[in-house]
């Protein structure tokens, strides 16, 4: 009897992680983003997503004491400072000679 209730403990945990994958996944197809699905989207430290909101540096809106962000505005601010390669720099660089000279 030992062995099948180890077993069933060990099936329990399988599906409540998978449960927990699932969800995550879920969180990902939100519009609207709360603080605790902004740290699993960005990957960000609690901290760092505070210090951001508090300088007003990150867009979000704010009901009550809860923080909610737009995923779409979000993900634009994320990518709003793109870091060139050095083919891009190359292609800038000739374009802006070629309009000086």
């Amino acid at each position: 009897m030992a062995i099948c209730s180890s077993n069933t403990q060990i099936m329990l945990e399988q599906i409540i992680q998978k449960l927990e994958r699932i969800e995550g996944l879920l969180s990902f197809q939100k519009q609207v983003l709360n603080f605790s699905d902004m740290l699993l989207l960005t990957g960000m430290s609690e901290s760092r997503l505070y210090k951001l909101t508090s300088a007003k540096k990150i867009p979000f809106s704010k009901v009550g004491r809860s923080l909610y962000f737009d995923r779409a505005q979000i993900e634009e601010w994320l990518m709003s400072n793109p870091v060139l390669t050095d083919d891009q720099l190359e292609v800038q660089f000739n374009e802006q000679l070629a309009k000086n000279s």
